[in-house]
């Protein structure tokens, strides 16, 4: 029964110890910085363009740190869409925000597959995240090659986006060999009748 009554104890301790061992790291060893006297609120710059950006912060007594832009699949390219400090924190007189700024839908270079087969094309085309459509075109080349693509290898497309791939049908078909007349065809009468005279 003995340690029964030693388990509430122990836990007890250990927990004032943790308490009061944070409370030490908080108050003395780590204080919260203390807030600037002249402290300005950064403004909340989410949706504003990178352009407005300096009379917006100017206006305040701040600067823009620079910008880093973003890929994003729904902000027009130029719009704000992060910032460090965050909205609501403070800085003082001459302080710098960085911001991210939206490059618009990400893009891949539309890479050369004339020549490939067509599996290996579309497997090609989808790890950059294009999509493949195709239409047959009679040529000399083997079934399945790809003999076109539109838009051109080394054209800039937003992903996602489709690409046109010309393939080859194969060879048209040879026209039937005339019709060899059949081996027991009779002569004519008359073409004897001129053989006789002779």
């Amino acid at each position: 029964m003995r340690w029964t009554k030693a388990v509430p104890l122990t836990l007890g301790v250990l927990a004032a110890t943790f308490g009061v061992g944070y409370l030490v790291a908080v108050q003395v060893l780590f204080p919260p910085l203390p807030e600037p006297e002249n402290g300005i609120v950064v403004p909340d710059l989410a949706g504003t363009h990178v352009s407005q950006l300096a009379g917006k912060l100017g206006a305040l007594g701040l600067s823009v740190g620079g910008d880093t832009r973003i890929a994003h699949p729904s902000r027009p390219p130029g719009i704000v869409i992060a910032q460090d400090p965050l909205p609501g924190q403070q800085l003082r007189a001459g302080g710098v925000v960085k911001v991210g700024v939206s490059g618009g839908l990400p893009s891949v270079l539309v890479p050369n597959v004339i020549g490939f087969d067509v599996e290996r094309a579309t497997a090609v085309l989808s790890q950059l995240g294009l999509s493949a459509e195709q239409v047959s075109q009679q040529s000399d080349r083997p079934l399945g090659t790809v003999l076109q693509i539109q838009p051109k290898p080394g054209e800039s497309q937003p992903v996602p986006a489709r690409v046109l791939l010309i393939v080859s049908a194969g060879p048209p078909p040879e026209p039937p060999a005339p019709a060899a007349p059949p081996a027991d065809s009779t002569v004519p009468p008359d073409t004897l009748a001129l053989r006789s005279i002779n």
